[in-house]
This record gives structure tokens, sequence and C-alpha cells, in this order.
């Protein structure tokens, strides 16, 4: 599958559309995501898209993913709080996050197959 956007991978590694690749902890990388709005998050268990938003001066940076047809968002504060830290406990909210959905849509089937007033 081609490259659409920018994807940040779990080894902190930004790779662009070209195929060329920066390591989001430098200088150049700051100075890059002041100059952009979005791109993606890989990590070691979930993908999910990252976006900005801007009120008055400042920036403001937030995660989203897809999920049983629904879009969980997540905040991760302003330029500087986009870290691989950050990104990483992201992920980990969407784990929470969506194993919190799958729990909450599930029924309980008791014996001879009722639902013991739950749905």
């Amino acid at each position: 599958m081609p490259l659409r956007k920018s994807i940040i991978t779990s080894d902190g590694i930004m790779t662009f559309a070209d195929k060329t690749q920066m390591p989001i902890a430098t200088p150049e990388f700051r100075k890059w995501l002041h100059r952009h709005l979005s791109f993606r998050y890989r990590g070691d268990h979930v993908e999910y898209g990252v976006f900005a938003r801007q009120v008055k001066d400042s920036v403001y940076w937030y995660a989203i993913k897809g999920y049983r047809n629904k879009n969980i968002q997540h905040y991760l504060g302003d330029n500087s709080c986009v870290t691989l830290d950050q990104l990483e406990e992201i992920e980990e909210k969407f784990i929470r996050s969506m194993r919190d959905a799958d729990q909450s849509e599930s029924v309980s089937i008791g014996p001879g197959g009722s639902n013991n007033g739950s749905i």
C-alpha cells in the first residue's frame, strides 16, 4: 500500500511519502510540526491519526481512531507534547478505550439462553 501521509512508527522515526525519514527527537521535527497539521502514528498495537487545531495563537494536538463505527479521540497537548512517549501513552489509551467499548457491548447470556435482564 503506498504511503499517503507522514507516518511515525514506534521506533520514533517519521517516514514521508517519498520514503525519506526523520527522527522525531530532533529540532528538524519540531520545525516540521509547526508547519503541518496532521500525521499518522503506527504503534506496536494500534495505528491512529494525529491532527492539530489552532485556537487563537495556540496549536493543540489530538489523536483520533475509528472503532466500531465510532471515533475515539484523545488530547495530546501543544507542540511540546508531541513526543514518542506521549504517542505511546495515547496508544495505550486507545487500547483501553477499545477494550471498554468491547465490554460495554457484550451481553451476559445466562442458563437457558436468557440475558438475565441485561441488554
